[in-house]
């Protein structure tokens, strides 16, 4: 099967996010449902449903499907050097956050290499973490992307509603004590 530059937009977005999610993938990149189904079924995405209660009273079932990268995705992503290492579903609202802003940098020029998510973030700073774990200085929780402007870092966390105040502080412990970004490197999303 031969990639397209939407096909290969997709498994970019998706190695960095996580997962894509349909919306993302038919409506903003544009690929037609064939293409989707086919890429399915090549191996490179696989199809995850969130299903939630939707509707005027709640009694609807309301399907948000997602793709995560599958055995062929992760093989080429690997090959071409999106990224070094991948990550877990987070939930579907959080998806949704996250893939917006790395589609913004991709749009904006910035290099796939360049944008880093939090299991690359967590082999970067593997070394410091083990630090702090030993000391018991801070408590902290990798932050969801950064992305590398030359010596410059910037730390993004992708907060949803249900995210607490000890989860806010851990992701901000991460980026400022771990990452040493300081606080206006550190941004929330």
């Amino acid at each position: 099967m031969r990639l397209t530059e939407k096909d290969i937009l997709a498994m970019k977005i998706a190695c960095k996010a996580d997962a894509i999610s349909h919306g993302m993938i038919t409506e903003e990149i544009g690929i037609d449902r064939r293409r989707v189904a086919k890429l399915v079924k090549e191996g490179y995405f696989k199809k995850n449903n969130s299903p939630v209660k939707g509707g005027k009273h709640g009694r609807t079932i309301v399907n948000r499907y997602s793709y995560a990268l599958d055995e062929k995705g992760l093989e080429y992503s690997k090959n071409e050097g999106f990224a070094k290492a991948y990550g877990g579903f987070n939930g579907y609202e959080h998806l949704l956050k996250a893939e917006k802003v790395v589609k913004k940098f991709l749009d904006n020029g910035t290099e796939i290499s360049d944008i880093k998510n939090s299991k690359e973030l967590e082999i970067i700073y593997s070394k410091d973490m083990g630090k702090a774990k030993r000391s018991k200085k801070t408590n902290y929780s990798v932050c969801d992307l950064a992305v590398v402007d030359g010596k410059n870092i910037t730390m993004y966390e992708v907060e949803t509603k249900n995210y607490r105040a000890k989860l806010k502080a851990q992701h901000k412990n991460f980026a400022i004590n771990i990452a040493k970004v300081g606080t206006s490197n550190y941004k929330t999303i």
